[in-house]
């Protein structure tokens, strides 16, 4: 769907990708450099989540460490429609509208 999305948007694909990844595998697994994603999550400087609230609560930690600027280049994590709960993030913006936020933190 979010493939569609952006094509229908006429996003480029140098400029926005898509990838999965098991929630299951740990955040210093998926950016360590043996991770086929690792070069990609360090160049971006937006991750962007649609993804049910029980998911988006397993990957707190991953979205730690991604937001931390330690890891990569990430400045800002967002969400549309389910977000990260207010005692586990720094808001940046809100957009009411869309029902998006950007997170420039994110704590466990």
């Amino acid at each position: 769907m979010a493939r569609n999305v952006a094509q229908e948007e006429n996003i480029r694909e140098s400029k926005c990708a898509f990838f999965e990844a098991d929630a299951t595998v740990t955040p210093d697994i998926l950016l360590s450099e043996a991770s086929p994603l690792s070069p990609v999550l360090k160049s971006s400087t937006v991750v962007f989540f649609f993804i049910y609230p029980d998911l988006l609560i397993r990957l707190l930690p991953f979205l730690s460490k991604v937001a931390d600027g330690i890891n990569g280049s990430t400045r800002v994590i967002a969400t549309l429609a389910y977000h990260i709960p207010e005692s586990n993030n720094v808001v940046e913006c809100i957009d009411e509208v869309h029902d998006i936020k950007l997170y420039s933190k994110v704590v466990i």
